[in-house]
């Protein structure tokens, strides 16, 4: 029926290629950045990484459905994240979670546009533990609100950014969701399963990516 379809739609893994399995960087998009596929978590697979970032707030997009926002929902964010210096060599030593005004560490900006004004989240996981040579684990909660959600949003796009200037943002393993009401944000704390209904899509929609290519750029081309 329509309705467990629109369900099964918003319980998925909003997020395309998400783990870079593809070897490509299909679905993504630089912002203010170059990209590169290099290997992933565990030195297995692969991860998008982002050079070339001359602010915090440069990085990498994509696109996501806004079908399914809706005020008083919880959201999650989860990644596998790392920050090197501009040579890709040495790690950031400067990142705090904790910090709520530092911009040192990776963060995510959540863009939903109504019209013709923008909104901006930003996501920030505050009890990462930080390893400035590895790899880390981004988990946030975002709840959202009527000016992020309703009929009139046109436009979701998810950024990651965050670290020092020119410094070097790679990501792997990315998922979006959002949480069904008996779940809570301490119900499972830490990276969870890729959803084996990922990448599940509505029928009756738009299956393309950015078709009227109104990003003014080639994400999901």
């Amino acid at each position: 029926t329509p309705t467990s379809e629109v369900t099964l739609f918003c319980s998925t893994n909003f997020v395309k290629n998400g783990d870079l399995e593809l070897g490509l960087a299909s679905y993504w998009a630089a912002w203010g950045s170059g990209l590169e596929v290099v290997t992933g978590f565990g030195d297995t697979g692969y991860a998008l990484k982002a050079t070339g970032r001359d602010s915090w707030n440069r990085g990498m997009a994509q696109e996501l459905d806004p079908s399914c926002l809706e005020a008083g929902t919880t959201w999650r964010f989860q990644a596998r994240v790392k920050l090197q210096d501009e040579n890709g060599h040495n790690g950031i030593t400067s990142c705090n979670p904790s910090n709520t005004t530092s911009h040192d560490c990776p963060m995510i900006r959540l863009l939903t546009r109504k019209g013709n004004n923008d909104h901006f989240d930003l996501i920030r996981a505050h009890d990462m533990v930080w390893d400035a040579n590895g790899w880390n684990e981004f988990d946030a909660f975002l709840q959202m609100t009527d000016k992020n959600t309703g009929s009139d949003v046109t436009l979701m796009l998810l950024l990651f950014i965050g670290g020092p200037e020119n410094s070097v943002l790679t990501v792997d393993d990315v998922i979006v969701e959002k949480l069904e009401e008996w779940e809570t944000p301490t119900s499972s704390p830490s990276i969870s399963p890729v959803p084996t209904i990922r990448d599940t899509t509505s029928c009756e929609r738009n299956l393309v990516i950015n078709g009227d290519a109104e990003l003014e750029s080639t994400t999901g081309w």
